[in-house]
């Protein structure tokens, strides 16, 4: 979308009167190649279904004048029509990425529809008023349901009015108060499904418009969080790294200061964590974000980072882990924003005499690893259970501990990128929650 965001700055995505295009070309054309997909999907369902009742009323060919001659030519010219159809669905088909060959389909299908209409009733000229019934249907179908360029459709539609309109008289077998009455409806067919196809096509613009202005304030956003993410980075680091040497050389020396640099430390390290979060989350929203999928061994990975020497130990931590190797297919760095979540939620409610207890277990379910983070806290309401998952919930109970209430809907979300799940389990006479994150597991071979 940059180059709508682009445009719009040119003309402000304002709209031709008659037409309902935008003014400026190139948000016109970003427009058509952003719809395209559904424009082609309508299309194909339109006219396939129009060939099969176009070939479906030789039938009434048949009733009304017999297998004869003129039957099989018509026959033949309904043919043409299901033949016109496929040839423009097989070259849209094969220009998947040409935004104007569906509009000549849809030109030349209605064409060729219509001049067949025109024979048939040429042949059949003692049922002029059921052929009025169907033009007007007709008329509804170009104007409502193929997609097309309006003025396109207009020109189409007006042109075979004229032409059924000259045929009637020419065949001259309506009295004058019928042929009023069918010509004045065919007009207010034809009024009704311009100003229809209109504002239909002034409306679709309007809806893109309204998606380009928020995709533009999505972007500034995200470069604003990227930016504050960049340049709170280096000073956090720098405080912990700090607070780290600080508490080793002060740890024999002046150990009533261990505490309060722990303390500095945690809060560094919640507040890298709410930029990863804010970041892992924006890229999700704006649907750009790379799964960078490898083999990992999730039980060396846990161990690099809450183990004894991990880079998030801590002395409430409790892993519990397998002999052997498990191996999933993940991204690492994701999948390490999506545990530390759920760990930091453990650790952050729950008591801080209290552990917590991360478990690796490759049978819990049905070809899944998973990783169940158990903890000591207050467990969660009964009220809350349904919606724990939703982002930026938190429970009124969770009010005085901080947080953004984004940790666990991220996490649940980034597990099934992977096509795993977070789940809460049911609860039972322990006290606090249990987590469970779930990984498809992945044979030692393929690592």
């Amino acid at each position: 979308m940059k180059d709508v965001s682009r445009n719009a700055e040119i003309s402000d995505f304002s709209l031709t009167p008659c037409t309902g295009t935008f003014r400026h070309p190139g948000i016109e054309a970003e427009f058509q190649r952003h719809r395209l997909a559904r424009t082609q999907r309508q299309l194909r369902i339109t006219l396939c279904f129009g060939a099969f009742f176009e070939l479906a009323f030789w039938l009434t060919d048949l009733a009304a004048l017999g297998y004869n001659a003129t039957t099989q030519l018509l026959l033949l010219a309904r043919l043409l029509v299901a033949l016109s159809v496929a040839v423009g669905l097989y070259l849209v088909a094969h220009n998947p990425l040409s935004t104007a060959l569906p509009r000549y389909a849809a030109t030349a299908a209605e064409i060729v529809a219509f001049s067949t209409f025109m024979l048939v009733i040429a042949h059949r000229p003692a049922e002029i008023h059921w052929h009025g019934m169907s033009m007007s249907i007709m008329l509804l179908v170009v104007y409502l349901f193929i997609p097309n360029a309006v003025l396109n459709a207009t020109a189409v539609a007006l042109a075979a009015t004229l032409a059924f309109v000259l045929l009637a008289l020419e065949i001259g077998t309506m009295n004058a108060s019928d042929m009023v009455t069918l010509i004045l409806s065919l007009i207010f067919t034809n009024a009704f499904g311009s100003l229809a196809a209109y504002r239909h096509e002034r409306l679709s613009r309007q809806e893109f418009q309204a998606q380009a202005v928020v995709r533009g304030a999505l972007a500034t956003q995200r470069q604003f969080v990227s930016m504050l993410s960049h340049e709170f980075r280096a000073p956090l680091a720098i405080i912990d790294t700090t607070a780290q040497r600080l508490g080793s050389k002060l740890e024999l020396q002046q150990p009533e200061w261990a505490a309060r640099l722990a303390k500095i430390r945690r809060a560094t390290t919640r507040l890298l964590s709410l930029l990863d979060n804010c970041l892992t989350e924006d890229r999700l929203v704006a649907s750009d974000l790379v799964l960078h999928a490898a083999p990992v061994d999730l039980r060396e990975s846990l161990l690099q980072s809450y183990g004894d020497k991990g880079a998030q130990s801590s002395p409430r931590i409790r892993l519990i882990l397998p002999e052997t190797p498990l191996w999933a297919h993940c991204d690492r760095h994701l999948l390490d924003i999506a545990l530390s979540n759920l760990v930091g939620n453990a650790l952050k409610y729950s008591p801080e005499d209290s552990t917590v207890t991360v478990r690796l277990q490759a049978d819990a379910l049905p070809g899944k690893i998973a990783v169940r983070v158990e903890d000591r806290g207050p467990g969660v309401a009964p009220a809350d259970r349904e919606r724990i998952f939703d982002k930026f919930f938190r429970s009124a109970a969770d009010q005085r501990v901080p947080g953004a209430g984004l940790g666990l809907h991220l996490a649940r979300d980034l597990a099934r990128r992977h096509g795993g799940d977070v789940t809460l389990e049911p609860e039972d006479a322990r006290p606090g929650a249990v987590f469970t994150l779930s990984l498809p597991l992945t044979a030692p071979a393929s690592a």
